[in-house]
């Protein structure tokens, strides 16, 4: 049973890679961290390389690890569009009359309109 699953394995994750994964439109997030070969990659490789029960094992092992770097990745990000956030938040403030809140910014007294806009 072995010799006819590594095969189907085999050509399964190379439909994978040919067809599905080009219209993820994101890679595989420990390949992406650590620069070494993509999960799918990975798998073609232990399937043509091990029995079916290693391979499987190793490549859970594999997914496994992926998913902690995807997490990783998403705290990452999560914190520079934070951090992005309160500088978007900090140079607004400063356009204000006194660099502070709404209350701080001022009307044109010519024109009647005040810019709040700008403050927030």
């Amino acid at each position: 049973m072995t010799l006819i699953l590594s095969p189907l394995a085999v050509g399964s994750i190379r439909l994978y890679q040919h067809y599905v994964s080009p219209l993820k439109g994101f890679r595989c997030a420990y390949g992406a961290e650590s620069g070494v070969k993509s999960c799918s990659a990975f798998g073609r490789h232990v399937f043509a390389r091990y029995d079916v029960s290693v391979a499987t094992a190793l490549l859970q092992r594999r997914f496994d690890a992926c998913r902690s770097a995807y997490e990783r990745y998403k705290a990452r990000a999560a914190a520079r569009k934070q951090r992005k956030h309160a500088a978007n938040r900090q140079t607004k403030r400063s356009r204000c009359d006194g660099g502070g809140s709404v209350a701080d910014c001022t009307c044109n007294a010519a024109t009647g309109a005040c810019d709040v806009g700008a403050c927030l």
